[in-house]
């Protein structure tokens, strides 16, 4: 019985740590911050090329600028400063708003490449390629 008590505290430590960590896949690192726009949870994918060897310390700005008639609010982080900008307010089915990220260069300096993919829970994705550093602006649009 203490055998099989290990085990499980074993999965589950392994567990915790992949649930709060980026994960990496094929040299990327990928991280998710997720907000809620409207009535949507809207991810955020960000994937990293970050040159082997290099360090990144410093956090990743998302700023999200939504029209201030729709409610918005930060779920999850994950580890960036993640701030919602009131916008103008729109009227109409469709709400534009716009996701600005400027993901952190390495602890040198290094600009590497990032492709940042916005998706939703209703089926909206859009993806921009850019560099660590350099502002990406992601239009996010949802229909009411």
């Amino acid at each position: 019985m203490p055998m099989k008590k290990l085990v499980l505290a074993s999965l589950l430590v392994i567990a915790l740590l992949f649930a709060t960590s980026a994960w990496a896949w094929g040299g990327y690192i990928f991280q998710d911050p997720q907000i809620k726009i409207g009535d949507r949870t809207v991810n955020v994918l960000v994937a990293m090329d970050v040159p082997e060897g290099a360090a990144v310390s410093r956090p990743s700005h998302l700023v999200a600028h939504v029209p201030r008639n729709v409610p918005a609010e930060v779920i999850d982080p994950f580890g960036w400063r993640v701030h919602v900008v009131p916008a103008p307010p729109q009227a109409g089915p469709t709400v534009v708003s716009v996701l600005i990220i400027r993901v952190a260069r390495t602890d040198r300096g290094d600009a590497y490449p990032v492709q940042v993919t916005v998706f939703d829970d209703a089926g909206f994705s859009t993806t921009v390629n850019g560099r660590a550093g350099e502002l990406m602006a992601v239009p996010y649009v949802q229909t009411r």
